[in-house]
């Protein structure tokens, strides 16, 4: 398999709690925490239904902040990279303003990438013997794969997915978990952001091999 290009579609954090209280989250607090100017905050959409309160950044940001009743997201989709994503600043303000900090279970990072091939992605080298055996001389139009695995006293979750009428495309899910009951450094936290993003660059080297 040949790649021509990447891209990536959005980086995500989620932050997992044992609850949060949503009575201290207003659109107005949001607004403060995260530093938008007069300007920006008219340009800033808030959402509330049962259990959700979201924020929705200026459009030149392509970011939105969401809080549900047990979780934390925090969404990119400008198409930085993590080194140079502000993803994490946004986490630290939600943390130390907005949340319990000692409800903390555990946090992850999540990588959409789009990746484009020369030619027709051959779907086989995703499926295993015996999955494919199942097909009986059938005619594999499209596939994937999930795989969840522990290394480094990580948990990952790697899932590569096709597109429905883009045979020269598919998309690579990486979700790199670790549990926590307390964050002391914030530069570990971005460094961990940037390396989980290497993990998935080196995966889809390996595709091409």
């Amino acid at each position: 398999m040949k790649i021509k290009s990447q891209e990536i579609k959005q980086l995500n954090i989620t932050v997992l709690f044992t609850e949060i209280d949503h009575t201290p989250i207003t659109a107005e607090k949001m607004r403060e925490v995260f530093g938008l100017s007069e300007e920006e905050k008219k340009k800033s959409p808030f959402f509330e239904i049962p259990g959700i309160k979201s924020l929705i950044m200026p459009p030149e940001k392509q970011k939105d902040i969401s809080f549900e009743a047990n979780r934390l997201r925090l969404n990119d989709k400008s198409g930085k990279e993590p080194k140079d994503s502000d993803l994490v600043q946004d986490f630290y303000k939600a943390f130390e303003n907005l949340v319990d900090k000692t409800k903390l279970v555990a946090y992850g990072f999540n990588y959409d990438i789009l990746v484009t091939t020369e030619e027709p992605v051959e779907y086989r080298i995703f499926i295993g013997e015996k999955m494919l055996s199942i097909l009986n001389s059938g005619v594999l139009s499209e596939g994937g794969m999930r795989m969840v695995y522990r290394k480094d006293n990580k948990r990952f979750d790697l899932q590569i997915s096709p597109i429905v009428g883009q045979p020269k495309q598919f998309i690579a899910h990486l979700n790199v978990h670790y549990d926590a009951a307390k964050i002391e450094d914030f530069t570990l936290i971005q460094n961990q952001f940037v390396q989980g993003y290497s993990e998935i660059q080196k995966i889809i080297s390996q595709l091409e091999k």
